[in-house]
């Protein structure tokens, strides 16, 4: 939607905001869907609530209009989500790791 707005300088903002509005509200035209944080506490792990809140997310998605998704920030370590996550016919373009060093 940004693309389609691009706020200028020369622009005046009341102007990008509605543009913005316009492709927001009146015409959309996002088809992607972003879940930035998903998770479960390590005691109600593997007892069926994961598969509950997967299975929330997946339904809300897709009565959107969404061709496309982003799962925001799976670590490589995280093996059930990567697994999740391919599971559902994901392709993983981006791989995200931490390093630690003592100082």
């Amino acid at each position: 939607m940004l693309q389609k707005v691009a706020p200028n300088p020369r622009t005046p903002e009341v102007i990008s905001l509605l543009k913005a509005l316009y492709h927001w509200k009146l015409k959309p035209s996002m088809d992607w869907v972003r879940v930035p944080l998903l998770g479960v506490k390590a005691e109600f792990r593997s007892k069926g609530v994961d598969a509950v809140l997967y299975h929330y997310v997946l339904q809300a998605a897709l009565k959107g209009p969404y061709a496309h998704s982003d799962s925001g920030w799976i670590l490589a370590t995280n093996e059930t989500m990567v697994s999740i996550a391919k599971n559902f016919g994901s392709e993983i373009y981006k791989t995200f790791r931490y390093y630690e060093k003592a100082l």
